[in-house]
């Protein structure tokens, strides 16, 4: 179904998608992933405070990222129903996951799999070529998931730049009178997560999806 959603907005030049979530299913995290990197519209994620667990991977899986001022990305280990932390097998694979997203998007992918993995540890990373020493990201340390603020995300390459509201981040693209047309065709997706893909008519340039926490 997501598949056949994205197929249908071919004609867009941007998709932005609004997330702030905790998390959710990494089944439809994975399958919202493989539609963004599968389609030829340019897509952005815009972190409207926060996108952890399956909301990080479906950030990193877009070629831009924006974050909202205090925002935060990341803690994106599998667990159960109940908050357990998932077997070795599922935690191998989420992160992998996150590792070779942030790869086809050029991002670190050690950072991406500290997000999923509190065994791993580094000192340094690469960033546009330099070796950056990393000195400040709490979850660099053993036995610590990485969580970045706004600023982190932007000063070590997983972030793009930031924007106060969706609003800005529209008007930065050149859209700043989009936001009051987007609701002209709407579909849902609800899983653990709620995902709210919002469309237009075939005259516009840009969608908005939005991936919010379902209670």
């Amino acid at each position: 179904m997501t598949t056949n959603i994205f197929n249908t907005i071919v004609y867009y030049k941007y998709i932005v998608f609004e997330i702030n979530t905790f998390g959710g299913r990494v089944d439809a995290a994975t399958q919202i992933k493989d539609a963004i990197l599968g389609t030829k519209i340019l897509s952005v994620a815009y972190i409207n405070r926060r996108a952890i667990s399956a909301g990080a991977l479906i950030s990193l899986s877009c070629e831009k990222i924006y974050m909202s001022g205090g925002g935060l990305i990341g803690a994106a280990t599998a667990v159960d129903m109940s908050g357990k932390k998932g077997s070795e097998k599922v935690i191998s694979f989420m992160r992998e996951e996150m590792a070779s997203t942030a790869e086809k998007r050029g991002r670190s992918k050690d950072i991406a799999r500290g997000m999923v993995d509190e065994e791993l540890a580094f000192t340094h990373l690469v960033i546009n070529g330099d070796s950056v020493l990393v000195d400040d990201i709490e979850g660099q340390k053993e036995g610590k998931l990485i969580s970045l603020t706004t600023d982190q995300a932007i000063k070590y390459g997983i972030a793009d730049g930031s924007a106060e509201t969706i609003d800005a981040l529209l008007d930065s693209l050149g859209y700043s009178d989009m936001l009051s047309e987007i609701l002209s065709s709407l579909s849902k997706l609800s899983t653990k997560l709620t995902y709210t893909l919002c469309l237009q008519d075939n005259t516009s340039d840009i969608s908005i999806a939005r991936v919010v926490q379902h209670y």
